[in-house]
């Protein structure tokens, strides 16, 4: 730990022209001869404690009997996997004896609460007779598990809603005492650091605060402070950085606004409804806090704004336009986040009625967008978007004529390749997708369901061969690259059927039920872990530090093969860091970022000068197959900058 400290609080030192010039010739060589050394060392010692297991090895965990309801909530916990059975809380480390229920839950008075991960514990909300609904959190042990505090004494609750993770801060809205309304709260973990943030309209009507929208170590969210109405307000987890942010509809009545959604570090917001719908956006400042368009026209009051996802810098939507006798149409827009920069691309969907409001699916394929278009010459099949040249292609009349595909999960791999389920009356086929163009669709299997990424290299999914039912496959993009996965989930002719999936501490942790057909599956939740070979898994979030949103990314950890790390989004910083640890599930503050180590045996694998805003380090790793489940955690930073500039965690699971 001290090198590595020593290296970052030298980054004052490093603004210095001189010494930026000095430090970069054989001071880095030297730097990264010796860090390739420990990387040795280290990767040698974690083979002689890691697990080293067999790809595609498939172990049930836990079952649960019929009328437990499907898990919920599966959030990792840095090889920890929290999830709910019947709502009560477990944990499973992916073996069976490292699975066990950590609390039970009343279903009574008990909200639907997402479960929240800040740091090294995950945050949810618990109810009981003695002191009701109450903030708890869980670091994956049971004497780890408990209520944080009983802010309102006795049986009254608290009843935390909104859970929002700022830097090293939970915000929420809850009840203020029995005389007052519902008001902000922030909590870091501790009983007395979970308090009343602000009381902003004080007495039995409170501000009621909604809306809450991470932007970094911030969060904006809008409240009535009784005189200005409801306005868009601000806050950094401290009462004096908590503040209404503009009045942007002077006077008593305030704003309307529902979050959509945030493009780069701007929240959008829409106003109003039926008619003369708004869409605003706020990035915390009154500069940057207005309206960016109005429409018009009447919206459809049940699908006006719909859809939202980020390509290119770029936020795409859907406008529903309604046309009257139940008729609706949609028409695809995008904003940069300015006035200027927002803009329609023309309708998608004719005027039509159409029964249960369905709405134009998008997704981002990196640079491109990928949407669902109705003609009257394909039916409703995927389209290319091309932000660089407003331009629309179809992918392909997947359901030739006039009939109508369907397109289910979406995975996204690069810039020449993605995967998705399309469907045209019956079961779903996976296939290979070019976002570029150049390339017409490949179909790599029939019969197949439930996408899952595992690293950069692989999707798995949910297929049948019809001898061993629904098992795992994985798929490389190709149609010789798709094959089914060692061991089976479900012993003979039933197979799997997967409810949720998540990649944690080098295994991946499926819950599901036994599968009868391919529409039927049995009642009883079931746990599998799985071992998926070598793999990256992103911890934390991107932008973990307090400042700047830096992400770190890597090649999957092939043994063997040359690893490419790659740092994006540095800003202004002139240097970069990657450091590395054995791995751990703790992470810890560090003044102004997530630290994702337990600081036992830090290293600084390399540095050198950014080009562009991003930094990029070549790792060889040795081809020694004892080294196959060995576990890493990685984490980068900006250095010569005033403020932190520290990236999510990655951990790094080799393999083949």
């Amino acid at each position: 730990m001290g090198e590595l400290l020593r290296l970052l609080r030298r980054r004052d030192h490093l603004l210095n022209p001189t010494t930026v010039k000095t430090t970069v010739a054989c001071p880095v060589l030297a730097q990264l001869l010796s860090a390739q050394l420990r990387w040795a060392k280290l990767l040698l010692t974690a083979a002689l404690t890691g697990v080293c297991c067999s790809q595609g090895t498939v172990t049930e965990i836990a079952s649960f009997p019929s009328g437990a309801g499907p898990s919920h909530h599966a959030v990792d916990l840095f090889g920890i996997t929290v999830f709910t059975v019947y709502d009560d809380v477990w944990r499973t480390d992916g073996s069976a004896s490292g699975t066990f229920q950590l609390a039970a839950r009343s279903t009574v008075g008990l909200s639907s609460e997402v479960f929240v991960r800040m740091g090294d514990h995950v945050y949810f909300t618990n109810w009981t007779a003695a002191v009701g609904e109450e903030l708890w959190r869980t670091d994956g042990t049971v004497a780890g598990t408990g209520m944080v505090r009983d802010y309102l004494p006795g049986a009254a609750s608290t009843q935390p809603r909104q859970m929002t993770p700022i830097g090293r801060y939970l915000v929420f809205s809850g009840q203020t005492p029995p005389s007052g309304g519902i008001e902000v709260f922030v909590s870091d973990g501790s009983f007395s650091g979970t308090q009343l943030l602000r009381d902003i309209l004080p007495g039995a009507s409170g501000s009621s605060p909604s809306g809450f929208v991470s932007l970094g170590d911030r969060a904006v969210f809008t409240a009535n402070d009784g005189v200005h109405g409801r306005e868009f307000w601000i806050t950094d987890g401290t009462p004096a950085g908590t503040s209404m942010v503009a009045d942007l509809v002077p006077g008593s009545n305030g704003i309307s606004a529902a979050s959509l959604g945030v493009v780069g570090r701007r929240s959008l917001w829409m106003q109003g409804a039926y008619s003369n719908v708004e869409l605003l956006t706020t990035d915390g400042t009154a500069a940057g806090t207005m309206s960016l368009h109005q429409w018009p026209v009447q919206l459809s009051s049940a699908t006006p704004l719909t859809g939202f996802v980020e390509a290119s810098g770029r936020s795409f939507f859907c406008v529903g336009i309604y046309h009257g006798s139940s008729a609706t149409s949609f028409d695809l827009w995008s904003t940069d986040g300015t006035p200027a920069g927002t803009v329609g691309h023309g309708e998608i969907w004719p005027a039509a009625y159409r029964p249960g409001n369905p709405t134009p699916r998008l997704w981002a394929l990196g640079a491109q967008l990928m949407y669902e278009r109705e003609t009257a010459a394909e039916g409703r099949e995927p389209w290319i978007f091309d932000p660089a040249t407003s331009q629309s292609s179809l992918v392909a009349d997947f359901a030739p004529g006039t009939a109508s595909s369907k397109v289910g999960d979406v995975v996204f791999r690069n810039a020449n390749q993605a995967i998705a389920l399309v469907s045209l009356s019956g079961p779903q086929t996976a296939w290979t997708i070019d976002p570029s163009g150049v390339t017409p669709p490949v179909a790599l299997r029939a019969d197949v369901d439930s996408l899952i990424p595992v690293g950069e290299r692989y999707v798995w999914f949910v297929g049948q061969d019809g001898v061993s039912g629904y098992e795992f496959w994985r798929t490389d993009g190709t149609a010789t690259g798709t094959h089914r996965v060692g061991g089976e989930a479900v012993v003979g002719a039933q197979g799997i059927w997967v409810d949720d999936a998540v990649l944690s501490g080098g295994k991946l942790i499926v819950f599901g039920d036994r599968r009868v057909a391919y529409n039927s599956y049995a009642v009883g939740p079931v746990v599998w872990a799985v071992e998926p070979g070598g793999h990256t898994v992103p911890l934390g979030d991107v932008g973990a530090g307090g400042y700047g949103v830096t992400k770190l990314s890597s090649d999957d950890p092939v043994l063997g093969a040359t690893m490419q790390l790659r740092l994006e989004e540095l800003g202004p910083a002139p240097l970069f860091a990657i450091t590395f640890d054995a791995y751990s599930n703790r992470a810890t503050w560090l003044n102004s970022f997530w630290f994702y180590s337990d600081l036992t045996a830090p290293q600084v694998l390399g540095w050198n000068v950014t080009s562009n805003g991003a930094g990029d380090l070549s790792v060889a790793l040795p081809a020694t197959p004892s080294l196959a489940g060995t576990r890493l955690l990685m984490q980068g930073f900006g250095l010569g900058v005033s403020q932190w500039r520290a990236s999510n965690g990655l951990l790094l699971v080799a393999g083949n």
